[in-house]
């Protein structure tokens, strides 16, 4: 195990030959450079996402030299119900990554209990070399673990996998279309493969995040669901 930089761990990414993949696993971050945008999504409910702010500007170049050249960008969030307001404010950006080329996939937590899991978010390079993120208890980045052991190698692929082929998977598809909806103190991603709301895979499944909001209705009883 060897420590790296954050700079060390982007030249990994933008070098990678086929694909990386990263697996986030905490309900809430408190990273530097998001504080001021957090704090303005938390006071309006609405998150600017100029692709050419400076805290956003570097990552996305990134990503898309990644995969404009054909190289694939994986990544998977595990997240708890009802979701926090930073997973909220996480959604509310995340098209500016799907533009950027980056597919990215949700699984609700109770839906991640079998799948064998590191006990930390990773980013995994070409199945050949991972990076671990560990944080503090706060949510800030203690350190960054560089790892090229074959059994830590083949658990965070595998780990990978399952999620994000999951059954029940929540995708992100090309386009989150409506606005976050209104926070909801019982909000509960909705499974993607629902018979009522159709396949992960297939017709219909190219219209983005599915949450559906649960606020006390009787049993059987749907709320409408906005398509994202």
């Amino acid at each position: 195990m060897q420590l790296i930089t954050a700079e060390e761990r982007d030249r990994l990414l933008a070098g990678c030959q086929r694909e990386a993949v990263h697996l986030e696993l905490r309900d809430s971050y408190a990273m530097a450079n998001e504080a001021e945008r957090l704090a303005a999504f938390l006071a309006t409910g609405r998150r600017d996402d100029d692709p050419n702010a400076p805290d956003r500007r570097y990552w996305l170049d990134l990503i898309r030299s990644v995969t404009q050249s054909g190289r694939r960008v994986r990544r998977a969030r595990i997240v708890s119900e009802p979701v926090t307001e930073y997973i909220r404010y996480e959604w509310a950006g995340t098209q500016g990554n799907i533009d950027a080329g980056e597919e990215v996939r949700w699984l609700p937590r109770r839906l991640a209990s079998a799948i064998a899991l590191p006990g930390n978010d990773f980013w995994l390079v070409d199945d050949s070399t991972v990076v671990f993120s560990v944080f503090t208890g706060r949510g800030e980045i203690a350190e960054r673990q560089l790892v090229t052991d074959a059994s830590v190698l083949e658990l965070c692929r595998s780990g990978f996998e399952a999620v994000w082929l999951r059954p029940y998977l929540t995708t992100s598809t090309r386009r989150i279309d409506q606005p976050v909806p209104a926070r909801s103190p019982s909000a509960r991603f909705t499974p993607a493969g629902d018979p009522a709301r159709g396949p992960a895979d297939g017709p219909g499944a190219g219209r983005g995040l599915r949450l559906a909001l649960h606020q006390g209705q009787q049993a059987g009883e749907r709320q409408a669901e906005p398509e994202r």
